[in-house]
């Protein structure tokens, strides 16, 4: 159970006790199948809350307990004593990553949750899909704290904005496949997609989401760009969604740095359409209530020269 079989002890640790000043209690055995989770749900243990915090940390892959304080909660104390009673029931797992490695990603160091073997079974028996409950590999989870950083500033954003509402989807909902019969093809594998509106005038910017952590070379950038193009010439987003235009796609990467690479990468690919890249150093260093009208994406888009634009900014 836990993550601590697949990763490096330099890397990661699986927390099996409270955290301190808290005792060192183990972590309850339980069995967990179909009786157990009708159990729970009989009676009542799960909150509204609880089954949110499961869903959006099935939708992320992973986040941390600031991360989910700063979503679903007032109060660290009490996020970590809920978060803990998810833990004892195996609704989610917890472990420790590097503190150095989330500090350059802009993350705050401490416990991580990702969906346990009960929460996994919980959300089967909810959707009537047969998902298998995996550990996934270290890289994977750094960058989906990374992404999960993303969406939960732009959370934080949009409550300071009354006029603006946010929803958004996670790799695991706005993944394209085609199939054919047995064989199932991935056309493209956002990060995210993100969905800006303003109720009362219809007003709505839609972008698709790529969280660069700068671990790609620039080839494989590359092969992510034609993906799109070819997803955009396709015309299949069109009947998959409605839209009479094709998102931007927002690439978040980590510094000013990597960003300049991208910038050039991306103007060489001549892509047939606009994407805006940005850092988080610089999002970070943002107040929540400018973030969205801030122009600190540079927004290139075919037959124009870059423009420095905002989130918020007409299409």
């Amino acid at each position: 159970m836990g993550l601590i079989s697949s990763h490096p002890i330099a890397e990661t640790r699986q927390i099996t006790t409270a955290p301190p000043g808290r005792g060192r209690k183990k972590r309850p055995v339980v069995t967990v199948n179909v009786p157990y989770i009708r159990s729970l749900l009989e009676r009542g243990v799960l909150t509204r809350r609880d089954e949110d915090v499961l869903l959006t940390v099935d939708e992320l892959g992973a986040l941390s307990v600031g991360q989910l304080t700063r979503l679903y909660w007032q109060s660290l104390s009490t996020a970590r004593h809920r978060l803990r009673k998810l833990y004892d029931l195996h609704l989610l797992d917890r472990s420790e990553y590097n503190p150095a490695r989330m500090i350059r990603l802009g993350l705050q160091p401490g416990v991580v949750y990702t969906l346990g073997k009960a929460g996994r079974l919980w959300l089967n028996m909810r959707t009537g899909k047969k998902e298998r409950y995996v550990l996934h590999p270290l890289n994977t989870l750094y960058h989906n704290l990374a992404l999960a950083e993303f969406i939960v500033i732009l959370t934080e954003a949009v409550r300071h904005a009354e006029d603006w509402q946010m929803n958004w989807q996670g790799e695991r909902s706005c993944r394209i496949v085609t199939t054919r019969g047995d064989r199932r093809r991935v056309l493209l594998e956002p990060d995210g997609l993100i969905i800006f509106n303003r109720p009362g005038d219809d007003s709505h910017r839609y972008f698709y989401l790529e969280r660069d952590l700068g671990t790609e070379n620039y080839a494989a950038f590359q092969r992510k760009i034609r993906r799109y193009g070819a997803f955009f010439l396709g015309k299949q987003w069109r009947t998959r969604y409605g839209w009479s235009r094709f998102p931007p796609v927002l690439v978040v990467t980590n510094n000013a740095g990597r960003a300049r690479g991208l910038i050039d990468v991306i103007q060489q690919a001549k892509s047939p359409i606009s994407w805006g890249v940005s850092d988080i150093e610089t999002l970070i260093s943002l107040g929540r209530a400018d973030l969205l009208r801030a122009n600190v994406w540079t927004v290139l888009s075919p037959g124009k020269p870059p423009r420095q634009l905002s989130l918020l900014s007409d299409p």
